[in-house]
């Protein structure tokens, strides 16, 4: 809906359901709760990335006066780097989508059945989008 995020929208694509991270539930005193399980082949500025999507879809989630529109709200999710995912990697994507030091552990075959893409991909949002989810969240704060 963000019109500086659609450049977005075919990395999203290319990620898939095997290149976003799965939950295992947790029962808490307040409900459940859900630990992240960490992808260890996917690149840090990727999670950041998708995790700033999140932040502007639960945004859009609330009307012009901070309520919350109908329907259920989302799972509460926190980090937990014991669980790992174990969905194998994405293959096609750019370079800078995957972790480093999980890329280096490959062999040369490895590499090649991967078909990394030659290239930057910037993960970054644009301003717009980063200043639309602080006045956002504002709107739910107050």
């Amino acid at each position: 809906m963000h019109p500086d995020l659609r450049r977005l929208q075919g990395l999203i694509r290319s990620l898939g359901v095997d290149g976003m991270s799965s939950d295992e539930s947790d029962v808490e005193v307040s409900g459940p709760v859900y630990g992240i399980k960490h992808v260890p082949w996917r690149g840090d500025i990727v999670t950041l990335c998708l995790r700033q999507l999140d932040s502007i879809h639960l945004s859009l989630r609330t009307t012009t006066v901070g309520r919350l529109k109908r329907g259920n709200l989302p799972r509460i999710r926190r980090d937990n780097p014991n669980l790992l995912s174990e969905r194998g990697p994405v293959g096609g994507l750019p370079m800078n989508c995957y972790n480093p030091e999980w890329f280096a552990t490959l062999t040369e075959n490895d590499k090649e059945d991967l078909e990394v893409l030659d290239e930057f991909f910037d993960l970054t949002l644009p301003q717009s989008a980063t200043t639309y989810i602080i006045s956002s969240y504002s709107l739910l704060l107050n």
